[in-house]
């Protein structure tokens, strides 16, 4: 009786996480007046309701932990309930990071209300409550926390600056720019300002943006995010402003320039641009790689071609191979397969040319991609780069991976194995069901065989059919 109660409780309160697709309401009951519900499932749902029931502090988090990691929705009703009601603030707290990075708003009005009167709260919850506002853009919250700014209490002052870039209006944003006028304003008080007025984007405060930029009295750190600011605004005139400080000595500027100017495809920023991928200054190739990127800028391929053969930076090498898979010349695309057969350099140089390549579905790439991962599959001295596909694999839906996802599947490695079923999981291949159900029943898979049973359940796949149930 016990156990028919239980599979009606978790039928009606948590029917998304066992049948996550799109079935009937008339198949959901079908399924489990068959008794298709595996027994393991059952418990492992049981004893997650128990640990939210009655489970001490440490089982709660780690449990909220896990569901942080499998994005699992199932329990969101029971930790608002819980959030309620819990007098502690560790569980609150990991509950409010659970809705920061499930990004749902069900938290929205009490993150207003406590920044309405936040004076008796743990500072660690309201640091919480600023990211959750922030993250989800809680517009609702600007005049609570615009009030925190204006009371000037250090306690929340730097949070509010912050959060305020993210939520805040243009009204909002020339209060901000008025407190740069403030005599007794540290220097790192005057950065958060400016990083805040930044994402803000108003153009009201374009002028007074231009004046600090240009200001050599002023901060270097300031100016640069000044810099960045009025390019952010996107305003014609800031180029010529850009094109000026470029021409400046301070490196750590003329980075933030380079920021700045990657808003702009005119010829000119285009030139600016090019002329920052030759540049000495390694952080400011790297900028420039992703400029291009972000502008398109085909004219930049030669530029970058050369940057990722012979760049002395690895992380400028690395953001070319993104920039060139992003332009997809044929030249740039020759060159990223290129890198991916070469046997002669680093494992980390290949996996990272196949992820820029399966980022921008270049389909050209993916048969020598399929022909090393299967090279990788025979050879152990390779296990880095076959994980590291196969991690890639796994990210998209794409029925061209069937047969890669076969024979990373039938490995014996039990890791290979394993990347074959996160392939599987993000695919669903008809034709290899039968292939991770027998995995889901071989007592000799291991871990694989726990991770089998999960992935069929996740799918909404049986973890049986006839041939299992008769041989039982």
């Amino acid at each position: 009786m016990r156990r028919v109660f239980l599979i009606f409780l978790i039928f009606a309160f948590f029917s998304f996480f066992i049948f996550s697709q799109s079935v009937s309401q008339e198949e959901k009951i079908e399924k489990i007046n068959s008794n298709e519900i595996d027994e393991e499932k059952i418990t492992e749902i049981q004893n997650r309701i128990d640990t939210l029931n009655y489970g001490i502090e440490k089982d709660i988090i780690s449990l909220v932990e896990v569901l942080i990691k499998e994005k699992d929705e199932t329990f969101e009703t029971q930790l608002l309930m819980i959030f309620q009601k819990t007098r502690n603030v560790k569980v609150r707290e990991k509950i409010i990071e659970y809705f920061i990075v499930m990004e749902k708003d069900s938290l929205a009005d009490y993150a207003v209300k406590i920044l309405e009167d936040p004076y008796d709260e743990k500072k660690s919850t309201l640091s919480y409550v600023f990211r959750y506002v922030s993250q989800l853009k809680i517009k609702d919250a600007a005049p609570a926390v615009m009030e925190l700014i204006k009371n000037e209490n250090e306690d929340y002052y730097d949070s509010a600056i912050a959060t305020i870039g993210k939520i805040g209006s243009s009204q909002d944003a020339q209060y901000i720019a008025s407190l740069l006028d403030k005599d007794d304003l540290t220097v790192a008080r005057k950065q958060s300002l400016m990083r805040s007025l930044g994402e803000l984007q108003a153009i009201e405060t374009f002028d007074k943006l231009v004046g600090i930029a240009k200001d050599t009295e002023e901060n270097t750190f300031v100016r640069m995010y000044a810099a960045e600011a009025i390019g952010k605004m996107k305003k014609e005139e800031a180029v010529e402003v850009l094109a000026e400080l470029f021409e400046e000595t301070d490196n750590n500027l003329r980075t933030y320039v380079i920021k700045g100017i990657s808003n702009f495809n005119d010829e000119k920023s285009k030139s600016i641009i090019l002329e920052a991928l030759k540049d000495n200054y390694y952080k400011i190739r790297l900028e420039a790689a992703e400029a291009s990127k972000k502008q398109k800028i085909v004219e930049a391929v030669p530029y970058l071609l050369y940057r990722a053969k012979n760049d002395p930076e690895t992380s400028v090498k690395y953001a070319c191979y993104s920039s060139l898979a992003v332009l997809q010349t044929d030249e740039a695309v020759d060159f990223l397969i290129s890198v991916v057969k070469n046997k002669r350099l680093s494992e980390t140089s290949r996996a990272k040319a196949t992820v820029v390549l399966l980022e921008n579905n270049i389909e050209k790439s993916y048969e020598p991609i399929f022909t090393v991962a299967r090279d990788s599959l025979k050879d152990d001295k390779l296990k880095n780069l076959r994980y590291a596909m196969g991690k890639e694999f796994a990210k998209y839906k794409n029925p061209v991976f069937e047969s890669i996802c076969r024979d990373y599947l039938a490995h014996k490695d039990i890791l290979t194995c394993g990347t074959g079923l996160d392939i599987f999981m993000k695919n669903d291949f008809p034709g290899l069901l039968e292939q991770v159900k027998k995995i889901a029943q071989d007592d000799k898979a291991g871990a694989n065989k726990r991770k089998a049973k999960f992935v069929l359940e996740k799918l909404n796949h049986s973890l049986l059919d006839d041939k299992l149930t008769e041989s039982k």
